[in-house]
């Protein structure tokens, strides 16, 4: 099995892991939302020295592993190859509640600073309580809210005449209004009733107990390859702002539509 048991021995604060190894006989148990939130807290804050982490009821939690192995990739190839000279500054296009992405960014064991963008209160409200946990982050962490209603265009709060946020930095003389790169998990179903109905699929994959809620999962205007697809065509209004744009996709499929609209907006 895992070495997990080793993880939860490493401080008193990872007793909820000890507690879900000790519960399924010395495995853990990945259908298990608790078990799941316990093994990210301790990975976050052992591996990546954060200072704390909560996990909202619901929310998506992803591989830890998995979300550091893309910021690092995507670090080499700012760094044409090689580990970036310098602290980056990273955009993270849907950050949800638990904020994965912006704390391990601006982690120790990266240092650089990134900008979470979401669009639901309860989101903001859980990546607002993370970072409370993480004080010595909050200098390079910023939340930045969209329309509640998740409405296009996706990127108007981040780059938009009227992002306060941007206002404030510029008077303030922060320079960081470029982002080396993005990163993005878009929502991956088109509708409530895939959502659903793939829930109901035995042999469908799993979510670890921690699935994720309809806000992060669901764009009704064409699931995973609809989003993206807006999101390219968005990025060309922005191409000064942004060096590297990019996105996770979960579907093979997705990549026929996406490359459609890039070579449409290629010059």
């Amino acid at each position: 099995p895992p070495p997990f048991a080793h993880l939860a021995a490493a401080s008193p604060a990872h007793a909820d892991l000890a507690a879900a190894l000790a519960a399924g006989g010395g495995r853990l148990d990945f259908s298990d939302p608790a078990a799941v939130a316990a093994l990210s807290r301790a990975l976050l804050m052992r591996r990546f020295r954060l200072d704390g982490w909560t996990c909202l009821v619901g929310a998506l939690v992803p591989p830890i592993a998995a979300r550091a192995a893309y910021l690092r990739r995507m670090g080499l190839i700012v760094g044409g190859g090689s580990p970036p000279p310098r602290s980056l500054a990273v955009l993270d296009v849907g950050c949800g509640a638990n904020l994965i992405f912006p704390l391990l960014a601006a982690s120790p064991v990266f240092g650089w600073s990134a900008t979470g963008l979401d669009v639901t209160p309860a989101a903001l409200a859980g990546a607002a309580a993370n970072l409370a946990l993480n004080s010595s982050l909050a200098g390079r962490v910023r939340l930045v809210a969209g329309d509640p209603a998740g409405r296009p265009p996706i990127l108007e709060p981040v780059f938009g005449a009227g992002a306060s946020w941007a206002a404030a930095a510029a008077a303030a003389g922060d320079a960081r209004f470029l982002f080396d790169f993005s990163v993005c998990n878009p929502p991956f179903f088109e509708s409530a009733a895939a959502r659903a109905a793939t829930a109901k699929d035995p042999g469908a994959p799993r979510g670890g107990g921690h699935a994720g809620s309809a806000a992060e999962t669901v764009w009704e205007g064409g699931g995973e390859a609809g989003f993206v697809c807006a999101l390219a065509a968005e990025s060309a209004d922005h191409a000064h702002r942004v060096t590297w744009w990019s996105s996770m996709l979960g579907r093979k499929a997705s990549l026929t539509a996406v490359r459609g609209v890039l070579k449409g907006l290629s010059p």
